[in-house]
């Protein structure tokens, strides 16, 4: 893991796409919320322009963005260290994005992975290359470079399929400093954070809302466990020694911190000779997850009543944010204008 020492400052950014589930937690949202303890300087965004390319239904984007804000809050992000705020409140992003694509080149923008995948899909299904695509979507690495540049984070935390973008980022950044002959684009390394699990999904296949197959993250125990209880068993009784290694309940449980509540060793010892049924060994599931979430999800009810508050922790994170861009803005357009 890189050290606090290493980390100037780190920008993550965070679609307003509805319902958080635990999948998110484990794949993203601990490992970010682990780097921001370890760096000075931290940025959260609501990438709510990018969410503009699937040209979601009105209304939609701003309900889901007071609701994520809230979840990573209720989740540990503390407002007071880390600027929370939209990318659309920042208008030196834009203009940059603007400046930026005056100097990267279409070729870079035909290798990306999103507009690579859309045009792959067409061609399977016998479509025009293009359909569907617009310019959003294709030249989103060039808002995405501008996102980070604006900002001048030193690291952006991405999982595997984001690395491009940041390669792109870097690339774009090179190319403009060598245009003005000046080193005013800091050039950002990406971190791939320790904690890669994959957390299966009730089903037993990956997690994911595609597949709706989630635990969800801010709901009630009630529903929680609810979730938990769908988890797909084999047809082993209470007695019969089970498979701790490929059970999805036990995947699971394993990503999370030992119960307050349960011996978990002892209680895996019987799993595995026999002697604990799978409704029991779901209880014990459901039992740590709401332990470890349920205090999360009543800040996070505490914030969804109080949505005034969200807005003002938006509002003041914009306001610092927007000096740090002006400034890098100024300075880049006194160099080519």
């Amino acid at each position: 893991m890189i050290e606090k020492t290493v980390i100037s400052s780190i920008l993550t950014g965070i679609k307003p796409s509805g319902d958080l589930h635990i999948g998110n937690y484990v794949g993203a949202i601990k490992p970010m919320l682990d780097l921001f303890e370890k760096t000075e300087r931290s940025f959260l965004f609501v990438a709510n322009a990018h969410s503009l390319n699937g040209l979601p239904p009105l209304g939609n984007i701003k309900k889901q963005t007071i609701q994520q804000v809230a979840s990573y809050i209720a989740l540990g992000v503390d407002p007071e260290k880390t600027h929370i705020y939209l990318q659309s409140d920042i208008p030196e992003v834009f203009e940059l994005n603007t400046i930026l694509s005056a100097v990267t080149p279409k070729s870079w923008m035909n290798k990306a992975h999103a507009y690579k995948d859309s045009v792959s899909k067409n061609i399977e299904n016998k479509k025009d290359v293009d359909e569907n695509v617009n310019m959003g979507l294709y030249t989103y690495p060039i808002l995405m470079a501008s996102d980070i540049l604006a900002i001048g984070a030193s690291h952006i935390p991405v999982g595997e399929d984001q690395i491009q973008h940041i390669e792109i980022t870097r690339d774009i950044a090179d190319r403009f400093n060598h245009y003005v002959q000046r080193d005013i684009l800091a050039t950002p390394e990406y971190i791939t954070t320790e904690n890669q699990n994959t957390i299966v999904g009730i089903d037993g296949r990956k997690m994911s809302k595609s597949y709706n197959n989630v635990i969800p993250l801010m709901t009630s125990i009630e529903e929680r466990t609810k979730a938990v209880m769908k988890i797909t068993t084999d047809s082993k009784g209470i007695d019969d020694p089970k498979d701790i290694e490929n059970s999805t309940i036990f995947k699971i449980l394993d990503c999370f911190p030992q119960s307050s509540r349960h011996n978990i060793e002892e209680f895996k010892n019987n799993f595995a000779v026999g002697g604990i049924g799978y409704g029991q060994a779901k209880q014990i599931l459901a039992d740590t997850l709401n332990e470890y979430f349920n205090p999360a999800f009543e800040r996070y009810q505490k914030l969804m009543q109080n949505s005034d508050e969200i807005e003002r922790i938006l509002a003041d994170g914009s306001t610092a944010v927007r000096k740090i861009a002006r400034e890098k803005l100024i300075k880049i357009k006194e160099n080519i204008y």
